[in-house]
């Protein structure tokens, strides 16, 4: 598969929405936003073992870290012309390995139900494999939308509130259960937007295929 073909699968499979900035694309590979995705992949084993160690408080502080340093590589590669390919496939790619990481550690933890977790990342297996194959007839992938990136943003915003009810449990306090729902009703919420989003995506990437047949 060309390079400029798997790019536009990663971005558009798995960052959830958005346009694409008018920021000319570098081919280089050490930039600050880059090094800081990177980062941010390295932290994600430590945030995984925080979280099934029961260190909820902790977890939430590194999980707030990487969603602030999430936006901060994204600010920087456009405001100092530093948007490069390989930064374009590892951002949304290290966003969807974080929700992954939260969604497992979450499960071992009892703080997400088991089905919940398999339905999420089943719609992101089921979709990357899917557009592989619609892509391999020389389709193009179609636009991503802004409803994408505010379910992610839902989605993400599900997990503190998560991890501050499971602190709050463990401190026997009266609030956790209502903010434990809070968190798995927003985070049911964004499975049903991910999979509505999906369909549409799927067929909009079926029709993609019969144009170019």
């Amino acid at each position: 598969m060309p390079v400029a073909v798997a790019e536009r699968t990663v971005v558009r499979i798995f960052d959830a929405g958005g346009g694409d900035t008018p920021n000319e694309v570098h081919n280089r590979i050490l930039t600050v936003p880059n090094v800081l995705s990177l980062l941010r992949l390295l932290i994600l084993p430590w945030l995984y073992l925080l979280i099934v160690d029961g260190q909820y408080l902790t977890g939430l502080v590194v999980a707030g870290v990487f969603a602030s340093t999430d936006w901060l590589d994204g600010w920087v590669a456009r405001r100092f012309d530093q948007v490069t390919r390989f930064g374009k496939m590892l951002d949304p790619a290290s966003d969807r390995l974080f929700i992954i990481t939260m969604l497992v550690a979450m499960v071992v933890a009892g703080l997400v139900p088991w089905w919940l977790a398999a339905v999420l990342v089943a719609r992101d297996v089921l979709l990357l494999v899917g557009s592989l194959f619609v892509l391999e007839s020389g389709a193009t992938p179609p636009p991503v939308t802004y409803l994408g990136k505010f379910t992610t943003f839902l989605l993400m915003s599900s997990f503190p509130v998560l991890l501050f009810a499971g602190h709050l449990a463990q401190q026997d306090s009266s609030f956790a259960e209502p903010l434990r729902i809070i968190g798995l009703v927003g985070a049911c919420v964004a499975a049903v937007l991910y999979w509505w989003l999906a369909v549409g995506y799927g067929r909009a990437m079926l029709a993609a295929r019969r144009a170019a047949a």
